[in-house]
């Protein structure tokens, strides 16, 4: 018997993408789903996109809050579910129509596996999105690692990245995890916590995540001093599992320096913001080294540290880097 997975959409402004996203979700070839739409105080179409579905579905709850930002959605829908699995969809994304049966399966290949991963695509469109093919599905590339293993893959960026999307997870992985509210980079706060709660985790190269990539979205507008919480959490991370877990340490270096090079390119190049290149420079300079060193770091992250010792002005320069050190 299939056991429950509750699915939490955070809902806010997405009136264009949000029926796409919840056909995704009913149109599930796994069944036993307990749909939590969490609307963020949305001012568009969304509260009665939401109850339309909501009188369709039965499985669907709707929940209308007060605007409070994703990360008070999120911790709302871990106190909602009542299912023995969770994962979470983007009001804005879609998903293949077998991610979830796929994600359970491979999980359940393995008795202590209480994380299950599959990949992601860019898209820029959620119309004509075709489904994947079940002979493409029994050709995927799975790997089965144990926590610290894990961990590496992540912080590395192989195949995955934080983002809680895209996974299908036990519910008591979420026992002590909190997503810290009015900040963005939320993901990135709680994953290496959420990897720790964990005895293994299955990756798969199954791309069943539909990722939309809009130009009016948090992470890609213009910068502002809020987007400096990435450094923060990531320097957080580095800090934490290096004194838990020393075995991670030069992966844990490598993704503090792979998010400081994504948010140095964003910096403005203006006297307000001085402190915070500098902030940034700082951080990468104590750490260039650690990377340059690693056989598995990057070889962009390596290349971009080398033009940093040409001064950090030329790697500002070169904007066709920004992806070099990119996180999601």
């Amino acid at each position: 018997m299939e056991k429950k997975i509750s699915v939490i959409v955070p809902i806010y402004h997405v009136e264009q993408y949000l029926e796409k996203c919840i056909e995704s979700i009913i149109n599930q070839t796994y069944r036993n789903l307990e749909i939590i739409l969490i609307d963020d105080g949305s001012t568009d179409e969304c509260p009665m996109i939401c109850d339309k579905y909501a009188a369709l579905d039965n499985r669907i709850r709707v929940i209308h809050k007060e605007n409070g930002g994703i990360s008070s959605v999120r911790n709302l829908g871990l106190k909602e579910a009542t299912g023995e699995y969770l994962a979470y969809v983007d009001g804005d994304d879609a998903i293949d129509e077998n991610m979830f049966m796929v994600l359970y399966e491979n999980m359940n290949r393995y008795e202590d596996c209480n994380i299950s991963c599959c990949f992601f695509d860019e898209v820029w469109d959620l119309e004509g999105i075709a489904p994947i093919s079940s002979e493409v599905i029994d050709k995927q590339k799975i790997e089965y690692l144990d926590k610290i293993e894990a961990i590496k893959k992540t912080l590395y960026q192989r195949g995955t990245d934080c983002c809680v999307w895209g996974k299908l997870y036990r519910k008591e992985v979420f026992d002590k995890v909190h997503f810290p509210e009015g900040k963005i980079y939320e993901d990135l706060a709680v994953m290496c916590y959420i990897l720790e709660q964990a005895d293994h985790v299955v990756f798969s190269d199954y791309q069943g995540y539909h990722y939309l990539q809009r130009d009016n979205s948090i992470i890609r507008a213009d910068f502002s001093e809020r987007k400096m919480s990435l450094v923060d959490f990531a320097e957080e991370n580095e800090a934490f599992l290096i004194k838990k877990y020393p075995e991670v340490y030069k992966a844990a270096i490598s993704r503090t320096v792979r998010a400081n090079f994504h948010l140095y390119l964003q910096i403005p190049g203006t006297k307000e913001y001085k402190h915070m290149r500098q902030r940034v420079e700082k951080m990468i300079k104590e750490r260039r080294m650690v990377v340059l060193k690693d056989k598995d770091a990057a070889v962009g992250t390596k290349a971009a540290i080398l033009l940093t010792y040409l001064g950090f002005s030329v790697l500002r320069g070169l904007k066709s880097l920004k992806n070099w050190g990119k996180v999601n």
